[in-house]
């Protein structure tokens, strides 16, 4: 029996990815013009837009050709959604409690402007599609590590410019003259080792899922 594509839980969720990650740039167009493009929460999720676009389009194309999706599609909807649950988890255990007033500071990156969707739906949306939803293919062994590139790219460029005062930030622990190389190398190794971890994490629940699906398909 053909496979309907667009039937799936996964092209539903990618749609309302989609969706709510266009509300989200247009907020932040509105709100923050081109200094947007300086935070790695919004080039994440605009990372995870371009990603979920590409997984409907894909889907409705392979849908009339009766094909199954193209395999790179499910590697870029993998480091998507590692570099936007990057954003999720800093967040919630790095950014939230560095205000003095911690509920206010929860408050503020849940609710303030794009936050609400780029902090939070977004990165939950991708992760739970990705994770138990869509079955294209199963991640290396060195996958993780290659989803560490989106996020060591930013560290970098973002660090040359503060380096240069080109910016300032935009994050507390990329402002490199307001703490000593040192605090600035072990933030940057941090974020990275955080980056890793949840690139393992979600790559050992996706193949988990991947074999249970593959598993049934075969049984049925």
């Amino acid at each position: 029996m053909k496979k309907n594509h667009l039937a799936q839980p996964a092209f539903v969720l990618n749609v309302m990815l989609v969706i709510c990650g266009f509300i989200g740039l247009i907020i932040s167009c509105f709100n923050l013009k081109v200094s947007m493009f300086e935070y790695y929460t919004q080039d994440s999720n605009i990372f995870c837009l371009i990603s979920a676009l590409i997984y409907v389009i894909a889907s409705i194309r392979a849908q009339k050709a009766g094909k199954e999706l193209p395999k790179w599609v499910a590697k870029v909807r993998y480091l998507a959604t590692c570099t936007v649950t990057v954003t999720f988890l800093v967040v919630i255990f790095v950014l939230a409690p560095m205000f003095e007033n911690i509920l206010y500071g929860y408050y503020l990156m849940f609710f303030n402007g794009a936050n609400f969707f780029y902090h939070v739906t977004c990165p939950l949306l991708s992760i739970v599609s990705y994770v138990f939803w869509e079955h294209e293919d199963s991640n290396a062994a060195r996958d993780p590590l290659i989803a560490l590139i989106p996020t060591a790219v930013y560290a970098a460029v973002t660090i040359v410019l503060n380096i240069l005062r080109l910016i300032e930030g935009p994050y507390p622990f990329l402002m490199v003259y307001q703490q000593t190389p040192l605090a600035s190398v072990a933030w940057c190794a941090t974020i990275l080792l955080i980056a890793w971890l949840i690139a393992v994490v979600i790559r050992g629940m996706h193949n988990r899922n991947y074999a249970r699906f593959m598993k049934y398909e075969k049984e049925n």
